[in-house]
């Protein structure tokens, strides 16, 4: 069999803010966000919106395991709408609110990542900071993605902002934060801060094939013994959707086992 021949890149779009570049790259089969740099900041199948091909996106959704049937979701960070588009497609009673600061964003992700404009997908220009200090309406899910060409928005510095992200979630509800595990010192001040806005319920989900790590906020306890009766609810999960919930589970219970027993007991 003839070897295939690699596809051609071409720029789609581009374009320039206060906060730098944006750029919309195309292979033929994928089309990928870009902020001026060679970090990959939302990628899409041409021929499956939907789906959600980069592995710290799949990663930040292991929420469900906890939620599995979110009424009410906030994403703060649009991107390109990776996040946005799975849900929309597989939530069909499931409100989504989106906040994203930069303008030539909001504009990029719907020109070109077939982002769903009906009601069930309202977009917010504004900082995340400011939306949460100003908001009172309190979601099922709130999935963190902040990131600027360079890594992390400044906003994560913020030392109210995990607290406000914990004050927005409803009871039973689940934060999850995709966080750079690359520069250990700043990763480890984010979760000190996490830790303490969620009274100590959190848990780490590392990827083993970049430099990220999803953090996730509890609004409940959950002793370590019953993350086992977890398993049939993350095979249901990898049935519908594709994605290694099994291994999430797993990863959650080998990283965080220590961490559990301390906080929940046995």
């Amino acid at each position: 069999m003839a070897a295939m021949k690699a596809l051609p890149h071409r720029t789609l779009h581009r374009a320039q803010d206060d906060k730098g570049i944006v750029e919309v790259i195309e292979d033929g089969v994928t089309r990928t966000l870009y902020f001026g740099s060679r970090a990959k900041q939302s990628c899409m199948l041409l021929d499956n919106p939907q789906v959600l091909v980069l592995s710290y996106t799949q990663a930040m959704t292991a929420a469900l395991l906890f939620k599995p049937a979110p009424r009410k979701v906030l994403l703060l960070g649009l991107g390109g709408g990776s996040l946005a588009c799975f849900l929309h497609h597989h939530f069909p009673d499931c409100q989504i609110l989106a906040v994203e600061q930069r303008a030539t964003v909001v504009e990029t992700a719907r020109d070109f990542f077939a982002v769903p404009t009906d009601e069930r997908l309202r977009i917010h220009t504004d900082s995340a900071l400011d939306f949460l200090a100003s908001q009172r309406e309190t979601f099922d899910l709130i999935l963190v993605d902040l990131f600027s060409a360079t890594g992390m928005d400044g906003e994560l510095e913020e030392a109210a902002f995990f607290a406000h992200c914990r004050e927005r979630l409803a009871p039973g509800g689940v934060l999850s934060v995709n966080l750079w595990a690359s520069r250990p010192s700043v990763c480890r001040q984010h979760i000190k801060r996490l830790n303490q806005a969620c009274d100590g319920q959190i848990l780490e989900l590392p990827l083993g094939d970049c430099g990220n790590l999803i953090a996730l906020g509890l609004t409940q306890s959950f002793p370590v013994r019953r993350l086992d009766t977890l398993k049939p609810t993350a095979e249901a999960l990898f049935q519908r959707f594709g994605i290694d919930y099994p291994g999430y589970l797993d990863r959650l219970r080998r990283r965080n086992r220590f961490r559990l027993r301390f906080l929940f007991g046995r």
